[in-house]
């Protein structure tokens, strides 16, 4: 699912850049003369910073720089970047501190582990450039959903979106559904009719492999 989840991630982006979700809403309420006041962004010229370039980490890299952004991505706390893969078609490294500081756009792409949840929290949001953009295609928990909360009432950051959350569905009471620059989309990245074809297929033929006493391919067709 990494190019489906990628596009997605890009999708996000640009609702949050260009204020797409919010201005379509303004139209279906009658309120066109509101596009005097509209200031978007350009996704060109932005600096993006990758926590996570694994698989779809790296497609969203590509991805971006097609739409003329300056990729980085967040190196461990160990001094190393955070993939184990050496291609060189990989953004340059950062210290998460740097790259939080420094980038316009952050963009989450790594698993949920004890290391990682609550990765971003009260400190690294308040590290994060003012006005920037947090993007979260990956795990919910990830991300301190109260310190979050938070920095988009202190108006720190430019805006938030996800496919995922801490707590799924979100309580309809919840901020982040009523909050401007926020964009929520209920986990499906990952959801398309080619991508879900494909992985079925890719099951079935497994399934015919091993019945037929050989191996099962242990890397997916949507690769």
């Amino acid at each position: 699912n990494a190019a489906t989840v990628a596009e997605h991630t890009i999708a996000l982006l640009l609702d949050l850049a260009r204020g797409i979700t919010r201005t379509a809403k303004l139209v279906s309420a009658g309120r066109w003369e509101e596009r005097k006041h509209f200031q978007g962004h350009e996704l060109a010229g932005l600096r993006l910073g990758l926590i996570g370039c694994g698989n779809i980490g790296k497609r969203v890299a590509a991805l971006a720089r097609a739409f003329g952004m300056e990729v980085f991505r967040a190196e461990r706390s160990d001094g190393s970047a955070a993939t184990s893969s050496a291609s060189s078609d990989l953004p340059p490294t950062l210290p998460l501190a740097e790259l939080l500081a420094t980038c316009d756009a952050v963009s989450l792409h790594v698993p949920l582990l004890p290391a990682t949840r609550g990765l971003i929290g009260e400190r690294e949001l308040a590290a994060m450039k003012p006005g920037a953009y947090l993007v979260n295609t990956a795990r919910g928990e990830l991300i301190d959903g109260a310190a979050l909360r938070a920095a988009l009432r202190r108006g720190h950051l430019g805006g938030f979106a996800a496919d995922v959350l801490e707590q799924e569905p979100p309580a309809a009471d919840d901020p982040l559904l009523a909050h401007e620059r926020v964009v929520l989309t209920p986990h499906v990245g990952a959801l398309t009719e080619r991508t879900y074809r494909l992985a079925c297929l890719f099951t079935a033929e497994n399934v015919v492999r091993v019945l037929r006493g050989e191996a099962p391919e242990p890397r997916s067709i949507l690769r």
